[in-house]
């Protein structure tokens, strides 16, 4: 499928910040869904659940220091030399004590039956399997950025080419041109090859996610919920379409509703997992223009349409102080744009967050 101008592709994923701990963990943790237990729920699975719900720090925190440690088994016999580790690493000195402590160890193994039991009780209703930092499944794209969760709930199948992927975002409530615009890049990017990704929502997402299945392609839908509790409900019938070819993620549990908190933790996912991201249409401060703000902080790409620039003065002045931006009018013009170097501005994103 993706023959047609493939010599403009020349992909080249980010650095893969977690290959040695990978290694080093491969034979005790496996790599996630191809575990001998296909939901996930083998003990290091298990254990990373366990960890992350139970540590005085927050999940991208405990992510980092999972990506640190020689082994799965390590979290629990390491003991007090998590102390010497956080002094060498940075970690934070409440999460070293935690881990340090034999009694908190022994809260974590306590608790490893119910995450093996939850873990499969996901697989069973509809097919969720775990996969965390641990394992080498765990998406190359969203190891790179910063703050990247510790796990994702997973229905359908992750692959190696989703490394060459594009966000396609904008409004919940869209003008026609918009949802066509949407659907005519989506179409064509498949036709090159590349994942496309999107949130889900109502309006342009809905549009990018139908017109990458219609055109036979892979799509992954990042949610704002759990697998569970898909939202907005009108769109669980392309969720399920969507897991058949592609995929519908979730860093929440698959029983986590969607809230006000969880969509801005979506977004930054959802950047993550892409070379770029393209705004389509979009308020300021909106969900979209966050996930804009949020491709600039991961270094990546901002691909914004020369329709959105007529309309939107935030979308201008974007394009005038970042030259990560890219003006585009269709798929070509992605193509070109995420097979060209792309020089990083300096961004804090601590600011985003």
């Amino acid at each position: 499928m993706h023959t047609k101008l493939d010599s403009k592709l020349e992909l080249v994923a980010p650095g893969d910040a977690g290959s040695l701990c990978r290694a080093a963990n491969t034979d005790l943790v496996g790599t996630g869904p191809s575990n001998t237990d296909p939901s996930g729920a083998d003990q290091p699975g298990a254990l990373v659940l366990a960890v992350v719900h139970a540590a005085p720090a927050a999940p991208w925190r405990v992510a980092d220091l999972l990506e640190r440690v020689p082994s799965a088994s390590a979290i629990l016999s390491t003991g007090s030399s998590f102390a010497y580790m956080a002094h060498l690493s940075g970690w934070r000195a409440d999460l070293a004590a935690f881990l340090s402590s034999s009694e908190s160890r022994s809260a974590i193994r306590a608790t490893l039956g119910y995450w093996r039991s939850m873990i499969h009780r996901a697989h069973t209703s509809n097919g969720s399997r775990l996969v965390t930092v641990l394992d080498a499944t765990y998406p190359a794209n969203l190891r790179a950025v910063p703050r990247h969760p510790p796990y994702l709930f997973v229905r359908g199948g992750l692959s190696e080419d989703d490394q060459r992927s594009v966000a396609i975002v904008g409004a919940r409530r869209p003008s026609s041109t918009g949802l066509s615009l949407a659907a005519d890049i989506a179409n064509g990017l498949v036709q090159f090859g590349v994942t496309v990704t999107s949130g889900l929502a109502r309006g342009i997402d809905a549009a990018a996610h139908t017109a990458a299945v219609n055109a036979a392609g892979r799509t992954i839908a990042v949610l704002g919920s759990g697998t569970s509790s898909v939202y907005p409900r009108q769109n669980v019938a392309l969720a399920d379409m969507i897991s058949a070819t592609g995929a519908v993620i979730s860093q929440f549990l698959p029983d986590v509703h969607a809230s006000r908190h969880s969509f801005p933790l979506r977004n930054a996912v959802t950047s993550g997992l892409s070379l770029g991201t393209c705004v389509i249409e979009a308020r300021e401060n909106g969900g979209a223009f966050q996930q804009a703000m949020l491709a600039l902080a991961q270094s990546r790409i901002l691909l914004l349409p020369r329709v959105l620039l007529d309309n939107e003065p935030w979308a201008r002045s974007l394009a005038r102080r970042f030259s990560q931006v890219r003006v585009i009018h269709d798929a070509e013009d992605i193509i070109d744009a995420i097979g060209a170097a792309v020089p990083h501005d300096s961004f804090d994103v601590g600011r985003l967050f």
